[in-house]
């Protein structure tokens, strides 16, 4: 028996089975292959979530970050828009060549940001533009100071920090000084005669610096039937080198009180002399003439009047007196010597007018003045700022409750005054009270004012130095 062998179609019917079969396999194999694939799927979906959600979280908080930053801008924007710059001079009228200290705060609604910011000055003078002069920092209360370089004419500074302002004016004047020349009487006019009562021309002398060739000085007095204000009464010019001169016979005779001014320009404020105190004589009558050894008087000083009558040796004279409004009474007597002359001694307690008369003339009237007598204890010589410096004395005669006034002295130099006041107690004593803010030196006095008929009293100048 021959047997015939198929290879090829058993080896097919081997390799490839039926669809059913192939479909059972894959039946078989697929959960397995998905079992096996499935843990790294799910993995890959939760990073992939996580991804998604970290950067949703990142976007929120960028959102977050600018939001708040926007919100930041904001509120320094209105920090910026709220804060406040302030600028103020120690002094609002100095004279030329001084300088004063500037000071200022910068406030906000949070003090943190008004610390140590740049303030920058800027100033004007000469009615020119502004431009910068200095500059500081402020402070951890937002405070500053500075002191800016001498000024020469009125100044404008204005302080500056970002986009805010603030200004200060300083009036600037010269310097000018007073002095009283007596000069010997002379006649009031051409032509006088032997009857003619001789009036006494004073000249005041003074400088001005800068110096401004040709600029007016005027002369005036304080008018007391004019609640003190200043009358002019007297011109000259300033020359070439500052100097000026002027020549005035009072008419009416006691006291007065005298200054110069002087006007330079728009670009200066007016220059005004420290007031003197003047004793203006009576003209003098050529037949019976009469003066004082000493006017003004402190209170319990005594003087000599004396005179000379023409022609009228070993004749008798008899000395008038009166105070205030009062009439004229006779006071004492007393004979002429072998030129005429004569002397009489008086110990007024206030502020008298003397007259002298023999058999055939009449003196004019003199005014002799009384002033307050007045004693400080002596001043320390240094205080700390902001430390009470107490200055004792006594006035005499004084009342209870009299005021006494403490006083500095201009930076110019030129005149003083009132920082201060106390008043006098019942033993005729006074204390006055006074702390200095800032550091530097002064020169001050103490002065009381006229009262009744006694004319005011001032004590010497001293200096002090005020240490920080």
């Amino acid at each position: 028996m021959n047997l015939q062998l198929k290879p090829r179609r058993s080896l097919v019917r081997f390799a490839l089975p039926s669809a059913a079969g192939l479909s059972l396999i894959l039946c078989l194999l697929l959960p397995a292959y998905s079992a096996a694939q499935s843990p790294t799927r799910s993995e890959e979906h939760a990073a992939r979530a996580e991804e998604r959600a970290a950067s949703a979280e990142q976007r929120a908080s960028a959102r977050e970050a600018e939001k708040a930053a926007r919100a930041a801008e904001r509120e320094a924007a209105k920090l910026e828009h709220d804060c406040r710059v302030g600028i103020e001079a120690s002094s609002a009228h100095v004279a030329t060549g001084a300088t004063v200290t500037l000071s200022g705060t910068l406030t906000c609604p949070l003090s943190a940001s008004a610390a140590g910011q740049q303030v920058d000055i800027y100033e004007r003078q000469d009615g020119g533009a502004l431009s910068p002069v200095a500059e500081t920092t402020t402070e951890a209360d937002g405070s500053y100071t500075l002191t800016p370089p001498a000024l020469a004419t009125n100044t404008v500074f204005q302080a500056r920090v970002g986009r805010h302002r603030a200004r200060v004016a300083v009036k600037v004047a010269p310097t000018v000084t007073l002095a009283i020349v007596p000069a010997g009487a002379q006649a009031s006019a051409a032509g006088a005669t032997s009857q003619t009562r001789i009036r006494t021309r004073t000249t005041f002398t003074g400088a001005v610096s800068p110096a401004v060739d040709g600029a007016l000085v005027a002369l005036q007095v304080a008018d007391a039937t004019a609640d003190g204000r200043w009358q002019s009464v007297a011109y000259s010019h300033v020359n070439a080198a500052g100097e000026y001169a002027i020549v005035h016979a009072f008419k009416a005779p006691g006291q007065a009180s005298v200054r110069t001014i002087v006007h330079l320009g728009r670009h200066y404020a007016p220059a005004i002399s420290e007031a003197l105190v003047y004793e203006v004589p009576q003209p003098q009558s050529p037949q019976l003439s009469i003066e004082a050894s000493a006017d003004p008087l402190l209170y319990g000083q005594s003087v000599t009047i004396s005179g000379v009558a023409a022609g009228a040796a070993s004749q008798t004279v008899t000395l008038f007196a009166r105070s205030g409004a009062g009439a004229f009474a006779e006071v004492t007597k007393a004979t002429t010597g072998a030129g005429g002359e004569y002397t009489f001694s008086e110990a007024p307690l206030q502020s008298t007018y003397y007259r002298v008369s023999d058999a055939t003339a009449q003196s004019t009237t003199l005014f002799d003045g009384v002033g307050f007598a007045l004693t400080s204890e002596p001043a320390p010589s240094s205080v700390h700022a902001g430390q009470p410096l107490a200055l004792s004395g006594t006035l005499s005669p004084a009342t209870a409750g009299q005021v006494v006034y403490l006083e500095s002295e201009y930076p110019s130099g030129v005149g003083f005054h009132v920082i201060a006041s106390g008043t006098v107690g019942s033993a005729s004593e006074y204390t006055i009270e006074h702390a200095f803010a800032n550091p530097g030196t002064v020169v001050l006095r103490v002065r009381a004012p006229g009262a009744d008929q006694l004319q005011e009293g001032a004590g010497a100048p001293f200096t002090i130095s005020v240490t920080a």
